[in-house]
């Protein structure tokens, strides 16, 4: 099956991590289509009225923006294409916003029927506002259904994922994320983490429900266990993919303790402290 992404892009030619990490991370390149993203600003306002000069500025600076992001979108697709995709796989389009940044990219990502939106660091500043508070008027009711990779600095170099783990439901569907995604890459391995508490039972339950989805897309070699204690687990669990040098931690947005807190996209505490304070990784999150 083929696996589509949508990276957005920024005009910072320094950063773009969102492309450098998907192009560090494969190396199975065949069955994954990639469409690149840039937004530019809108200049126009009803307040121009038929003021000439204004239009011929707001005209201006739309195509400035608008080659600025063609430039953003080449170098992008340079780092693919030298990182072993091919061109045919790769489409670059520049949209002009019409909401927010945050609405078109995830209204472009629900048209385009993307298994995952890659966040640059430009990206993921415009969605962190959003991300960090349980109920804004910018992110309710836009229904996030696809899962999200939030790239603000990976470091070359690392591999496989840490897959985060509680019994929920939402960490049942990260668990088929990474299923997915690792089918056909088998340079990365899979490390089940469980912070033991509570209101989590028996660790091994918990574990052993997740591997088996793993297992059914996965060779059981490249799947190991882990349970830990912690009070706090995002502080277990940044500590770990610190130890380990993993590319990515994948977790799910509503934790086991929060499962009755569903209404809208409502993000939990340990996803949030993991978007604040992770470096080197990148994070995945599954609605």
């Amino acid at each position: 099956m083929t696996k589509q992404f949508l990276i957005t892009i920024g005009d910072d030619p320094k950063a773009l991590f969102g492309a450098k990490f998907v192009g560090e991370f494969f190396r199975s390149t065949t069955d994954i289509r990639l469409d690149l993203l840039y937004i530019a600003p809108r200049f126009e306002s009803g307040e121009m009225g038929k003021d000439m000069r204004l239009h011929d500025i707001s005209l201006g600076l739309s195509k400035i923006y608008s080659r600025m992001g063609e430039d953003a979108l080449a170098l992008g697709s340079d780092i693919l294409r030298d990182a072993g995709f091919s061109q045919k796989k790769i489409n670059c389009k520049v949209m002009h916003r019409m909401q927010s940044t945050v609405k078109d990219i995830v209204e472009y990502a629900k048209l385009g029927h993307y298994q995952t939106v890659v966040l640059g660091r430009r990206s993921f500043s415009i969605f962190e506002k959003s991300f960090s508070e349980s109920v804004t008027n910018e992110i309710m009711g836009l229904h996030i259904r696809f899962p999200i990779w939030i790239c603000k600095d990976p470091e070359k170099g690392r591999r496989n994922v840490l897959l985060c783990v509680d019994g929920s439901d939402a960490s049942l569907r990260i668990a088929d994320h990474v299923a997915f995604i690792l089918d056909s890459e088998e340079d990365h391995d899979v490390t089940l983490l469980h912070v033991s508490r509570e209101e989590s039972g028996d660790p091994e339950i918990v574990l052993q429900q997740v591997r088996q989805r793993l297992t059914d897309r996965i060779p059981e070699e490249r799947v190991t266990c882990l349970v830990l204690r912690n009070r706090a687990p995002s502080d277990a669990i940044l500590k770990e993919a610190d130890k380990g040098k993993f590319a990515a931690v994948a977790v799910g947005r509503l934790g086991l303790s929060e499962k009755k807190r569903t209404s809208g996209d409502y993000i939990g505490s340990t996803p949030i402290k993991l978007l604040n304070r992770i470096r080197g990784a990148a994070l995945w999150i599954t609605w």
